[in-house]
């Protein structure tokens, strides 16, 4: 009689199936989550999966830059190396690499309002998050990694390009000059506040993380939640049809 307890290929075969499905749950709800908010003009669901799918490629290539970026990064003197590590490597480099996407669906009839680069801001954020989450899942076999990770990194990323992202939809009906303006404003503040919130993480120490976690993030959040209450107030100005509809 064969045994009821799995066998290591059973193992294999549960976590190929199980990993993504836990990795991926945060990321899909929060998507699920912030996509509602786009009430009065949604934007198309293929679309927000594509971009969220372009925030797994983007982690992709980030992680397949990071051996080389790291090299450089050991040649940086001792004392500035964290500073380096959370700033530049980290940030500066993730939130180039996922504004590269939000750039491509600027220019597409659907990206019609400044809420939409809230929207598809938060795709890629959360779409980049998950699959780390997935490798942090890989590395350690603990599905509470991931619960975590949903209510704290995954988040962080959220705040991060999503506030790139509000500042790109601005942008995006705005003068040329103005419009880069905004553009490095958008990508400033998410570098900073990314490099800032792994600074105090990772090399701070125990206060430093708490600060991070329990205060720094709370702020990005309430922050992020303004810019999209900003923005919904101003759809009816970029969809007069579809309020006269609903009158």
């Amino acid at each position: 009689m064969r045994s009821m307890c799995p066998t290591p290929t059973d193992r294999e075969g549960m976590e190929i199936l199980q990993y993504p499905m836990v990795a991926f749950a945060p990321g899909l709800f929060w998507l699920w989550f912030l996509r509602r908010k786009d009430d009065l003009d949604p934007e198309p669901l293929w679309l927000v999966l594509l971009v969220f799918v372009a925030g797994c490629a983007v982690a992709l290539g980030v992680r397949s830059l990071r051996p080389e970026l790291q090299v450089w990064l050991d040649e940086v003197p001792t004392r500035w190396r964290p500073w380096t590590d959370a700033f530049v490597v980290t940030a500066l480099v993730e939130e180039l690499a996922k504004l590269l996407p939000l750039l491509l669906v600027l220019r597409t009839r659907w990206f019609d309002e400044p809420l939409d680069g809230v929207i598809y801001g938060t795709a890629i954020g959360l779409g980049f998050a998950s699959l780390e989450n997935l490798w942090y899942l890989q590395m350690t076999g603990e599905n509470s990694i991931a619960v975590q990770r949903g209510f704290t990194a995954v988040l962080a990323h959220v705040a991060f390009t999503g506030s790139a992202g509000f500042f790109l939809g601005i942008a995006r009906f705005s003068s040329r000059g103005k419009g880069l303006l905004l553009l490095t404003m958008g990508l400033s503040f998410a570098t900073l506040f990314h490099g800032l919130y792994d600074y105090l993480l990772l090399f701070g120490g125990r206060t430093s993380s708490l600060l991070s976690l329990l205060a720094l993030l709370p702020l990005l959040l309430v922050l992020l939640a303004w810019k999209i209450q900003w923005a919904r107030k101003r759809s009816p100005i970029f969809h007069p049809d579809k309020v006269a509809k609903e009158r």
